[in-house]
């Protein structure tokens, strides 16, 4: 078993059954108190006698200085066994004399405002999923449209898969593309008695050409007469 290497840590064990040592422990915050209430005494102190200074005070003086100086130096060997961050707002509200419990109430109301409208922009991306999806169902029967993942599962887009959803639109899409035989089959007599999406629609192209053509036919043998 090694031993700690600060007087201020505690040995604990682990799950595992091994020793390890607390850097945070009770005695090591215990200890930066105490030097600190000293070192505000102290300066208290030092604040009194140059207030009041007397000829005979000099020793007195330099006595409480040396104090402040060596109450200084157990502080900054006692950092290495404190873990804790402070957030330098919270010091500066104690430097102003504010409480410090205001700070932690702002921070609290603020993430959890900052939270609201996280969760708002969350609940209208997962509305507009579910109305885009029910309107290409609507507009694309036949379009095979995959399941998009949840804003709160999903990233960039991403499925856990890693393959983005606009993807999987777009392979699905593909396959509805017309094969050879589509090309080759006539529409007048289609099989079962209906003809390809292709088929129908390049009938239908053509059938307003053919309208067209006619048109401008007669629009010149009425120039001609």
């Amino acid at each position: 078993m090694s031993e700690a290497s600060s007087p201020y840590e505690e040995a604990i064990t682990d799950n595992t059954g091994n020793t390890i040592y607390n850097s945070t422990s009770n005695a090591a915050k215990d200890a930066v108190d105490t030097q600190l209430q000293e070192l505000l005494q102290s300066l208290l102190d030092l604040s009194i006698i140059v207030y009041d200074f007397q000829p005979d005070g000099n020793r007195l003086v330099w006595n409480k200085i040396n104090d402040i100086i060596t109450h200084y130096q157990n502080i900054d060997r006692l950092k290495d066994d404190i873990s804790e961050f402070i957030p330098e707002e919270v010091i500066n509200y104690v430097e102003q004399g504010r409480n410090p419990d205001i700070f932690t109430r702002a921070f609290i109301e603020r993430a959890a405002g900052e939270n609201q409208y996280t969760n708002g922009k969350i609940q209208a991306v997962s509305e507009f999923r579910d109305l885009f999806k029910s309107e290409l169902s609507k507009s694309f029967p036949d379009l095979e449209i995959p399941n998009f993942p949840s804003p709160e599962s999903s990233s960039l887009g991403n499925d856990k898969f890693g393959s983005s959803a606009i993807d999987k639109m777009i392979e699905s899409s593909n396959r509805l593309a017309p094969t050879d035989a589509d090309y080759d089959m006539d529409v007048s007599t289609p099989a079962s008695g209906k003809g390809t999406r292709r088929s129908i629609a390049m009938n239908g192209v053509e059938k307003d050409l053919d309208e067209s053509h006619d048109s401008n036919n007669m629009d010149s043998e009425d120039v001609d007469i």
